[in-house]
């Protein structure tokens, strides 16, 4: 009878410990799913872009036509906040401009996520850019990187990074749509 209790008891902390959210809500904007979207709408389309690389001061520009859109979009998921785990980490806080632009934006309330803020900015109920903040500090590196990704333009990340062991790393990369 004790064994049959014990296992009635488990099997409610299994069931009342569920992550999972009800269909169609959300806490945070899902950006891998934004980015997935763009990627298929900008495949569409032949678009020629310019993509700039400074690693270390070496800059180097290309002009080229994308083929997968959703692996050169790839490289911004790092900065995506709609994860299980993560779901009561950050506050919200939302600001009007008096050009009718609006920024909502994600901080995060503690150390645990990499990504310290994200914030998307609107005009009425479109929205125009996003942006991220990551940091990491661990035993090995420490890293700071800058996201901003504009629908229809293109996209801008710089990082720095410290290993422990070895020289610093200066990061720049830019993606713009020429029209």
């Amino acid at each position: 009878m004790r064994n049959y209790f014990l296992a009635i008891c488990f099997l409610f902390l299994i069931v009342s410990c569920s992550t999972e959210h009800e269909p169609g809500t959300r806490h945070y904007p899902d950006f891998q799913k934004i980015l997935k979207e763009e990627s298929e709408k900008l495949k569409l389309n032949n678009l020629e872009v310019e993509k700039t690389i400074i690693l270390n001061g070496e800059k180097e520009i290309r002009k080229y036509r994308v083929d997968d859109w959703e692996t050169e979009l790839s490289v911004l998921n790092a900065g995506d906040i709609h994860r299980p785990s993560w779901g009561s980490s950050f506050n919200t806080a939302k600001a009007q401009a008096e050009n009718g632009t609006s920024t909502t934006a994600f901080i995060a309330k503690d150390s645990l996520p990499d990504v310290k803020s994200f914030s998307v900015d609107s005009v009425g109920d479109k929205a125009i850019r996003y942006k991220y903040h990551r940091h990491i500090n661990n035993n090995i590196y420490m890293l700071d990187e800058n996201g901003v990704f504009t629908p229809d333009s293109g996209y801008s990340i710089s990082s720095v990074m410290k290993p422990e062991i070895g020289t610093a790393r200066d990061f720049f990369v830019s993606l713009t749509v020429v029209k």
